[in-house]
This record gives structure tokens, sequence and C-alpha cells, in this order.
């Protein structure tokens, strides 16, 4: 390992001349340590390419321009903070307002919303002792950039240390101690809003968080609502993408002369402000055993956390509600969580409250959708439902801490609503009609008569992609690589739901690819489109 790691170092040596970077700008990603005289050191995994000295020609200036998270400025207000000190305090007091609880109160029986379905060979499974193993497969199903690296963690301490904690029941302090990187959402993030919060745990307490899932994952199919697609195997993500368009398609035909809503609900800071007593009375209903909810116990209720700003640490907290993304952990407490807001929907719906929508006659009746925390809810158009809709949510939230984000969320009607049951509807929930650009798991949540605006959106991000001035200076072979790669990468994902316009994608393509020619406005294409889609063979590019 030390030859390999002596070779490795020899590899990626870049003398000062070569490589100029001004420290308050540019700052190495984190997987590349900067040290004295510009000398770059890999301290994760090592790849064999690397190792045997096959290092592409881009690979240290792209180890350089993909940086970590600048913030140089941040504000609020009109008030902007500009010194390191400053800004690293204020995202430390926002992020002790997100984790602080709000006490929800709920009844310990949830209403008898949910009932024991746990079986005590089930119970037995959740609770034995991990084998060597097992631990080891925990460890090895961590991603490869995610594993230790420097830290030296021998197989036999951390396989003890491990089993420890599953024999005790108690976590040391300083393996649930989380950093929170922050990562924009946009070029333009200037506000706490304006970046999402990924937490970086310790990889001791990774792989107690991932046995734990091992185990609960084989449950998962009857401790989770059948409307949830998520992070269930043979569950596919565009299932709800697919109803969803069905039951739109089904609204805008519809003769009916009743009315009907498809509500788009999206949770505020979702993960982050689930209250943790919720989670273990959720689980206990269930008839999950006291001593895995003991476990999970451990693992949620002993964090800590300290906020990195542009890569060092800045203050510690310990947080009183919410759950880390970046625990492994973490989406499956969240959606089994959710499945009780899902049996308040299914109870109100065989109450005859919440009427939910047919697309056919022998089609069952749809009242909700759920993906991890995106809810679609449809009932008919009328006060009464609307409210009785309002108060399940208001009831949800109430227990769990959850609250809408009434800005991103949003109603859309059947054609054949009365303009007076829309206005009141809208004023009950507190939204707004969705807009014609609205997502749902990022698809087009309603298709525009004219297809290219709706799918405008690929064609930007494509040409972002295309258009930076790295992919520029690649020849053209390297072009055509990175045409294909991205024209067959980025729409696939839309593609396996829509039949997207392909003069649309190759018009994007054709810029990039002859963006070296354009003068005046004007490209010069010596060669047809067509021809270049040509196979090799046929004097083509094969794009």
């Amino acid at each position: 390992m030390r030859q390999d790691k002596s070779k490795l170092l020899s590899c990626l040596t870049v003398e000062a001349p070569l490589v100029s970077v001004t420290p308050s700008v540019e700052r190495a990603p984190p997987h590349v340590k900067v040290g004295e005289g510009a000398r770059y050191d890999i301290t994760c995994q090592w790849d064999p390419f690397i190792l045997h000295g096959l290092v592409p020609p881009y690979f240290l200036f792209d180890a350089l321009s993909s940086q970590s998270v600048i913030v140089d400025d941040i504000g609020e207000e009109g008030r902007w903070i500009e010194d390191p000190k400053g800004i690293g305090d204020y995202f430390l007091k926002n992020f002790k307002d997100l984790f602080t609880s709000t006490s929800p109160s709920f009844l310990e029986d949830l209403e008898g919303l949910v009932e024991h379905i746990i079986t005590n060979e089930e119970n037995t499974f959740l609770i034995s002792y991990p084998s060597q193993d097992e631990i080891i497969k925990a460890l090895n199903s961590i991603p490869n950039l995610k594993v230790p690296g420097p830290d030296s963690i021998i197989q036999p301490l951390l396989i003890s240390a491990v089993q420890s904690f599953f024999i005790s029941g108690k976590i040391l302090k300083e393996w649930n101690i989380t950093f929170i990187t922050l990562i924009p959402k946009s070029q333009q993030a200037s506000t706490f809003k304006d970046f999402w919060p990924i937490s970086l745990c310790n990889t001791c307490y990774k792989v107690i968080s991932k046995t734990l899932v091992e185990r609960i994952k084989p449950l998962l199919q009857k401790l989770i609502s059948p409307n949830q697609t998520a992070f269930i195997e043979w569950r596919w993500i565009n299932e709800n993408d697919l109803l969803t368009q069905e039951i739109i398609h089904t609204m805008k035909i519809t003769r009916a002369r009743k009315g009907w809503f498809n509500m788009k609900i999206d949770f505020m800071k979702a993960f982050n402000k689930l209250a943790w007593n919720f989670i273990i009375v959720t689980l206990s209903r269930f008839g999950v055993h006291e001593k895995f909810i003991a476990w999970i116990h451990q693992c949620i209720f002993t964090s800590t956390m300290s906020i990195l700003i542009n890569g060092l640490p800045h203050g510690y907290f310990s947080p009183k509600r919410g759950l880390r993304q970046g625990d492994p952990i973490s989406p499956y407490l969240f959606i089994i969580s959710m499945k009780t807001l899902s049996r308040l929907l299914y109870r109100a719906e065989a109450l005859g409250t919440i009427k939910g929508i047919q697309v056919s006659r022998s089609a069952p009746k749809i009242s909700h959708l759920m993906f991890v925390d995106d809810l679609i809810i449809l009932a008919r158009a009328t006060t009464t439902e609307t409210n009785n809709v309002k108060c399940i949510l208001d009831k949800f939230d109430s227990w769990s801490g959850q609250e809408i984000n009434l800005s991103k969320s949003g109603v859309y009607f059947l054609k054949n609503t009365p303009v007076t049951s829309r206005r009141e509807i809208k004023e009950a929930m507190g939204m707004n009609k969705l807009k014609k650009d609205s997502r749902y798991l990022s698809n087009p949540f309603l298709v525009k008569k004219k297809r290219k605006e709706t799918f405008q959106f690929i064609i930007d991000e494509i040409r972002d992609k295309l258009s930076s001035w790295k992919a520029k200076l690649l020849a053209w072979a390297g072009q055509a690589t990175l045409v294909n790669t991205m024209i067959s990468f980025i729409p696939i994902y839309t593609m396996s739901l829509f039949r997207l316009p392909k003069s649309t994608l190759n018009r994007a393509a054709s810029h990039f690819w002859w963006e070296n020619t354009k003068e005046d406005g004007n490209y010069f294409t010596p060669k047809s489109w067509a021809s270049l889609c040509q196979p090799k063979a046929s004097r083509g590019v094969r794009f």
C-alpha cells in the first residue's frame, strides 16, 4: 500500500510554475489535499489507472477546476456579511433554529392508524448480533470515494467497535459528530435557503447505520404505503409520474360535471423538521422490538453537528429534531414516518370524506401519490373536501413537525371546475394555481401543446454542460464524445416518460459542434447534421 501511495504521489506532483492557484479564489476539491509547493495528494481511493501512471492530461486540471463551495458573502433583507466568522455565525444560527424542536403533540396510539405488523421472527432478525461478514458487507456498500482513506482504520478494530454498539446499545459521542457541507442550489446562492445541507458522517457510524438499513430493508414492503414508490425493490420512481400524467389526461378530457383538483404538496425542509419522538412512536406502533428502537434512538438523539464554511468547521451544536441528509438510514425512517399521513388519507377515503379519482370505470380510486416527501392529493373541488384535506395535513404537521411550503405547492383544476370553487379552494389552502412550468419528480407536471416549450429545460441543461469554456478546448474527437455523452445521459430520465422532440436535441448538439465556426451570429456548417449522424464507416461521426 505504501508503494502504491508513493507511485500515486509521484504521478500527482505538479510543479509550481505549471499550475497557479489563488488561495482566496481557487480551492482544491474535497478529495484533493493542498500542500506547500502546489503539490496535490489524493487522500481517498486510488484508481488503478493513476497508480500505474496512466493519468489523463486533463486529470489535474479537472481536479483544480472542480472546486469546493466558496462562500464569499451572504445576506438577507439587504444586510450583507462578508467576513468568514460572520458568515459562519449566520449559518450556525440558522441551522440551530432549523433543528430546534417545536414540541409536536400526538396521541401515543396515533389514533389507531398504525397497527402491529412486525412478527416475532422478524424482530429476532432485527436485534440479532451482527456477524463479521454482515459488517464487512455494510462497509463495502459505502461508495468508493466515501470509505476511509487516510485514517488507517484496521478491520478487526472496526468490526469490534461496531459489534460493541450492538452489545451495549450505546454509541460514542465522537462517532456521531457530523459535518454539514453546503451545496448551492444555483450559481447565485446568497441566502440560507439557497443551500442544501448534506451531512458528512463518521465512517464507523455509517457502518452501524448501514447495518441497521440492511436489516430493515426486507420489512419495507410492510412498513411503507403502497402509494409510496421510494426505496423499495421493484418500485420505480416514474410509476408516480405515469399515474400523474394519466390522471391529468383524464382531467383534461373528462366531461364530468363535478370538478376535481390535483394538489401538489411540497414540504419545507422535510428531513430537517421531522420530530424524533414521532419517529420512535411510529416504529413502536408497528411492533418493532424495543432493542432495535433503542439503537435508532441512539443514532439520532446523540448527534452533534458542525458547519463547514469553505472547508473549515465552524461551531458545534446538538440538534433537537430532523434527520441528516447523508445518514444512510435517514430516508428509510422518513418514508416509514410518512406512512401515517398515508393512513390518514386512506381513512378519510374509506369514510367518504375524500373521493379519489378514477381514470376509468374499472380502475381503482386514487386519493394520493407519494415519493419520499413529494405528495399529490386528488379530491373533488368542493369546499367540504378541501377543508377535510386541510384538516388532515394540519393534523400530520402538528404530529410530525412538518410544514407545507406554500410557495412551491399548488393546485391544478379540472377544466369544468367553476371559477368560484377554484377561488375558494385556493383561499382555503393558501395556495396558487400550479404554474405551467411546474415540475413533479424533475419532470414536467403539465405538458403544453407546444412540446418544444415544455422540454426546453432539457435543452438549456444540455447547452449549459456543452457551452463551458473547458468543453470548447477539446479536440474534435473529444467534443464528439462529449456530445454523445450529454445527449444520451441528460434526457434519458425524461425520455423514460415522454417522447422528446428529436429536432430540439439535434439543434442543441449542432450549435455546440459548430460553435468554433460561428461568425457574426451565423454558423458555418460545411457538412449537414444528417451526414454527421451517419456511422463512421460512412464518413459520419455517429451522433
